[in-house]
């Protein structure tokens, strides 16, 4: 399975977070860019931030919609980090057995993360709102 990068991630999240849209659409360093390596067919769909914008807001409003508040921030935090690696990795990683385990993973490790588990939820709240 592709390594995950955990400062891809948040740079995605700041990314979204960056209504201007400026966003590098691979990472700088060597060992990070083999850990994205992707047909060049897929790269601009697959890299578009606008498109995993307007998924993801789109998602989270029918999440608040759905829920009650108390619950909403946990399943959104998972939503959106499947959403991401969605993104980032194409559809197949669904697929992949470990999928939803791998994501909780992500999930944990940035709620162990102050800074990047408050600027997940203010993401979060951004795409709501």
């Amino acid at each position: 399975m592709t390594r995950v990068d955990p400062s891809r991630i948040a740079e995605i999240f700041r990314s979204l977070s960056n209504e201007s849209g400026n966003f590098s659409v691979f990472p700088k360093s060597a060992s990070q860019q083999e850990s994205v390596n992707v047909g060049s067919v897929l790269q601009n769909k697959r890299y578009d931030h606008e498109v995993l914008r307007q998924r993801l807001r789109k998602r989270l409003k029918r999440l608040n919609a759905e829920m009650e508040s108390g619950s909403f921030l946990g399943v959104a935090k998972e939503v959106t980090i499947k959403e991401v690696l969605i993104w980032e990795f194409g559809d197949e990683i669904t697929n992949h057995p470990e999928f939803n385990s791998i994501a909780n993973k992500i999930v944990d490790t940035m709620q162990n993360n102050k800074g990047v588990s408050i600027q997940l939820q203010q993401l979060i709240e951004q795409m709501v709102s």
